[in-house]
């Protein structure tokens, strides 16, 4: 599911797109035909929808070019949307960002020098974040009038696996299950409640933040308190993540060794946790 400003798209297992809630600006109107989506982003007026085959439909409130996809429209494996801008990863590791027209162009759209190496963007209001493969992050963005540090990255910028931005604040989930936190904190959404740990997800919204616990046992990828064969199986679905398509969501769960990307070592780690018990 994905959450916009006055609207909701929830994605189907069968690969269609539900809308709800408003209609001003076309954001619940899914483009025809409405098939074979693999990820949602909802913005503040407009929706991105991916295509299992790499490409992306966008929909929606177009004032500021948000939905006018660049060509080549083939080779994304996300997609993420700040309030009037578009973020789209490549396979190759490049970041593809549009939108931002005058009178709220504020450098989000800007894929900091080198572009390259990237594994994960997130959109805020007025900045993006960007993942990169060796754990750290990029913030761009922010401009006058709008910066309350959401683009400065604490240190030390490393061991991240996960982003999400808000409106200005932003949020990166650590290798070892806690969350930072940085930016606007007017509503407390940067005060990560103790203990911070085990935690396996982040999102943000405007001005609040959330996240999801594992069960706290490593392997136990079913959160039934073993680990089993069915837990082998699901590990199964994000070997070799995140380097190819379809990249699994929630991949960081099982890169037991730390490494960003899950192979046979972790297969190994897990083999290592059967027949056990929390």
């Amino acid at each position: 599911v994905a959450d916009g400003a006055y609207y909701s798209l929830g994605l189907k297992a069968d690969g269609s797109i539900v809308a709800w809630v408003d209609y001003r600006s076309g954001q619940t109107n899914v483009s025809a035909p409405n098939t074979g989506f693999v990820q949602v982003a909802a913005g503040e007026g407009h929706s991105l929808g991916l295509k299992a085959d790499g490409s992306i439909v966008a929909w929606g409130n177009n004032d500021y070019g948000q939905a006018n996809v660049p060509a080549p429209n083939t080779g994304f494996v996300q997609v993420a949307v700040g309030q009037y801008h578009s973020l789209g990863p490549k396979a190759d590791g490049s970041i593809v960002a549009w939108g931002c027209g005058l009178g709220y162009n504020f450098g989000q759209c800007n894929v900091p020098s080198p572009n390259t190496g990237f594994v994960e963007v997130a959109g805020g209001w007025y900045h993006s974040l960007g993942l990169k493969a060796d754990g750290s992050i990029v913030a761009w963005g922010c401009g006058v009038g709008y910066d309350f540090g959401q683009c400065n990255v604490p240190s030390p910028n490393t061991g991240f696996v996960h982003v999400a931005a808000g409106g200005y604040h932003s949020l990166g989930l650590k290798a070892d299950g806690s969350i930072v936190a940085w930016g606007r904190n007017f509503e407390r959404q940067t005060n990560v409640p103790a203990p911070n740990s085990g935690f396996v997800a982040i999102a943000a919204g405007k001005f609040l933040s959330l996240a999801i616990r594992g069960s706290g046992f490593p392997g136990d990828l079913d959160s039934d308190h073993d680990v089993d064969v069915e837990d082998l199986g699901r590990l199964l679905v994000y070997l070799d993540g995140p380097g190819v398509w379809p990249r699994p969501t929630g991949w960081h769960v099982v890169d037991f060794e730390q490494d960003l990307d899950v192979d046979l070592r972790d297969l190994a780690a897990m083999q290592n946790a059967f027949g056990t018990a929390p």
